[in-house]
């Protein structure tokens, strides 16, 4: 490898680090944003267990899918995006349906 090549390469890994880095912040607080008071706690525990759970199990799969089959692997990719959508939309509409307490003084 060139050393243009290694700079090159390391460029891109800096990048690519810095943006996962907003993505990980900015969700996070989306997610704690958006959350109604009385969910809240359940919403960015169930985010944080999913970062986690999907960052393991996907780099592990996506390792092996791309080893076996790259032609297979951008098909699932897409897929699993489109999954990961569907789950967004459905807590979407779980925190728009969820009342808040009547936090009132009685």
């Amino acid at each position: 490898m060139t050393d243009v090549g290694l700079v090159g390469t390391a460029v891109v890994f800096a990048v690519i680090g810095v943006t996962w880095a907003v993505i990980s912040v900015t969700t996070g607080t989306i997610v704690t944003q958006l959350a109604p008071a009385s969910i809240r706690g359940e919403a960015v525990g169930a985010y944080s267990a999913l970062v986690a759970f999907a960052g393991g199990l996907g780099s592990v799969t996506g390792g092996w899918l791309a080893a076996s089959s790259c032609g297979l692997a951008f098909p699932v990719g897409g897929g699993l995006v489109l999954e990961g959508a569907a789950v967004v939309g459905l807590l979407w509409y779980r925190t728009t349906t969820v009342p808040e307490p009547d936090r009132s003084v009685a």
